[in-house]
């Protein structure tokens, strides 16, 4: 994917700050997932995309119950997804709620996940 400077400089600033929110957990609560490790959800990508930006985003907003576990699976689909699309809305997905949802950033799984994937964005750039 061919990224302009000012976009590889601001995945290098979030992966930083997801690095320190990484830093601040725990080792126990981190777990690598491999690239095989991607959560069985139903539907294409632009379906669990829809989904988390819409139905999701709207829950975490209006601060409604939603389903964490449903949830952060479909982010980890979208991490996966965004390693493999030349699309910035999978990536967008994720930088979203690493911004508003204090939950994800206590989700080492999650946070780890995310780590690589945009380690591997702002690569060789």
């Amino acid at each position: 994917m061919s990224l302009a400077p000012d976009i590889i400089t601001a995945l290098s600033v979030r992966r930083e700050e997801v690095r320190q929110c990484l830093a601040d957990l725990a080792p126990s609560d981190i777990t690598a997932y491999g690239k095989s490790d991607k959560p069985s959800i139903e539907g294409s990508a632009e379906d669990v995309l829809r989904l988390v930006m819409v139905n999701d985003r709207a829950k975490v907003e209006r601060r409604q119950p939603v389903d964490r576990d449903r949830l952060y699976d479909r982010l980890r689909f979208i991490a996966l997804e965004a390693r493999q699309k030349d699309d910035l809305r999978f990536i967008d997905a994720l930088n979203y709620f690493f911004e508003i949802d204090a939950g994800f950033r206590k989700n080492g799984n999650l946070l780890s996940l995310y780590s690589s994937v945009l380690t591997e964005l702002v690569a060789d750039r």
